[in-house]
């Protein structure tokens, strides 16, 4: 894991199988904002070494995202994920947090008693992803880019 990172402003949380789908996504992201953002790419060990770095990557965010997949319907053990701990902290830190819903999956019963207030922007839906994309450079007080660039990938 890369300890030297600088600051990024977006932090992604999601599930290790899922990183080619947010990893079309990261990339969109960064082009429509110019804002690099962390993810954790080398997978999480049980010391508190790497505790302390994703706590202080959620910490210098000012925007969280939580990307949701089929995977997460497979969670057992609501206290030990790493990415509902990871979405928890960023509640109590107060940060803006948005779910993104990478496979149209239904929202399990869990996740609606854990997340009640939560809305979820579908990764599938261009237009939805293109205002996502405006409010992320109105949060982050970025201009969008004047240059036209290749259409951004749509998540399917």
């Amino acid at each position: 894991m890369n300890m030297e990172k600088k600051n990024e402003r977006i932090f992604i949380s999601c599930k290790r199988v899922d990183m080619e789908r947010v990893d079309a996504l990261r990339k969109d992201i960064e082009q429509a904002t110019g804002e690099p953002c962390w993810i954790d790419r080398d997978g999480i060990e049980s010391d508190a070494q790497s505790v302390e770095v994703i706590m202080k990557a959620i910490d210098q965010c000012e925007v969280f995202l939580f990307m949701r997949s089929k995977e997460h319907n497979n969670i057992t053990n609501h206290s030990t994920d790493w990415t509902i701990r990871e979405v928890n902290y960023a509640l109590e830190e107060k940060k803006r947090i948005i779910f993104i819903s990478l496979d149209n999956t239904p929202l399990p019963r869990w996740f609606k008693f854990m997340f009640p207030q939560q809305q979820e922007i579908d990764a599938s839906d261009a237009t939805k992803l293109e205002h996502f994309y405006a409010d992320l450079r109105s949060w982050l007080k970025v201009e969008e880019k004047k240059e036209k660039s290749a259409p951004m990938t749509r998540i399917t």
